[in-house]
């Protein structure tokens, strides 16, 4: 399964939904090689049973570095491709979580200028959401992710080279996310994590104790911040565009 994930990615097929499948189902494989990743409820998805092999926890959990490291590295830097589709975007929640601090600033930055389509995306919003719930230095994610969707200033116009108004029905990034349906989770994962905002097969990887996080800070803290971050225009679109 790695050499076909590699022959994938060198034949640049990362495009094609039957690949983000395929690479969906290895990364679950290779977490089963994790002792901390809680295997018996994401997996029901595939209706798969942990493999019970005879390797040691030592050998397992070496076998387990090396695979996600190698999963990591080979795909972050195609993070936007991944998230175009649903397995996609799981898988780019996959990678976030087991990321140290700097591979989650390489797939932060894969994202830039993409942020506002990705977040008002069908399947793309579920990995930005990751990333902001995954990533400790909230400055960076602010900066980086925040602050293209926190606009409330009309964008400014544009024109063809013979100077025609390409189009002047362009909303407001902040109004954008917050009336679409799938930007709006964003929002409510900050505002209210405990409703029943996400999907349930969605679910499992924004509940804490099933999915691995490398991340030192409390996951309520870093939304406290970006809640902070978000204050002024989240009241200013509420106040003006109710």
């Amino acid at each position: 399964m790695h050499d076909i994930l590699h022959r994938f990615i060198n034949k640049s097929l990362l495009d094609f939904q039957y690949v983000h499948l395929f690479l969906y189902e290895y990364a679950l494989e290779v977490m089963k090689l994790d002792k901390n990743y809680n295997y018996t409820s994401i997996d029901k998805e595939l209706d798969t049973d942990y493999n019970s092999s005879e390797a040691t926890e030592e050998v397992k959990l070496t076998q387990f570095k090396r695979r996600i490291s190698d999963l990591i590295n080979s795909l972050i830097e195609f993070t936007p491709k991944l998230l175009s589709t649903k397995m996609g975007a799981k898988l780019v929640c996959i990678l976030t979580s087991y990321s140290n601090a700097k591979e989650k600033k390489i797939i932060i930055k894969s994202i830039k200028g993409k942020v506002l389509e990705s977040v008002c995306h069908p399947t793309a919003h579920l990995g930005i959401m990751r990333m902001m719930d995954a990533t400790d230095d909230t400055v960076f994610v602010q900066k980086s992710i925040l602050n293209e969707i926190s606009s409330l200033k009309d964008p400014p116009a544009q024109y063809t080279p013979t100077g025609d108004l390409i189009d002047s029905s362009v909303i407001p990034p902040l109004i954008q996310v917050a009336m679409s349906p799938y930007g709006r989770k964003v929002l409510a994962r900050l505002l209210t994590p405990q409703s029943n905002h996400i999907e349930l097969d969605e679910l499992e990887y924004f509940q804490e104790g099933v999915m691995v996080n490398t991340s030192f800070k409390a996951a309520a803290q870093k939304r406290k911040e970006h809640l902070v971050y978000l204050s002024k225009p989240l009241i200013n679109l509420c106040s003006r565009y109710a």
